[in-house]
């Protein structure tokens, strides 16, 4: 499963995708306060907990230049490293599948 999110200042959209239903009937699908978390990992950990749901890639969209999958963030106080993220939560990363994406428009999705 995906993991799609739209990571904003004031909050944070995360939404479950399953390959089978497609991109828009979510299996989950929550809101957080981007300001009540240190980063982007514990949000992710927090909604995997609380739809009871495993992924093993994310595509997440924010605000900042995206340089060899690595983005400070402008809205708010976090620096994004594709490869802790993966560290971090149970994402794979390899070649043959794009695990986690950062900088993709998730305006289909909402």
């Amino acid at each position: 499963m995906l993991i799609a999110g739209d990571i904003g200042g004031t909050k944070t959209r995360l939404a479950l995708v399953s390959p089978e239903a497609g991109p828009r009937q979510f299996v989950a699908e929550q809101e957080f306060h981007s300001t009540d978390f240190a980063g982007l990992v514990p949000i992710v950990k927090a909604f995997l907990a609380a739809v009871g749901g495993h992924a093993t890639a994310a595509c997440f969209d924010v605000a900042g230049p995206v340089i060899d999958g690595h983005v400070q963030l402008t809205n708010l106080p976090w620096d994004l490293e594709e490869s802790a993220l993966c560290c971090q939560s149970a994402f794979k990363r390899g070649s043959d599948s794009i695990l986690v994406q950062f900088g993709l428009s998730m305006g289909a999705f909402w």
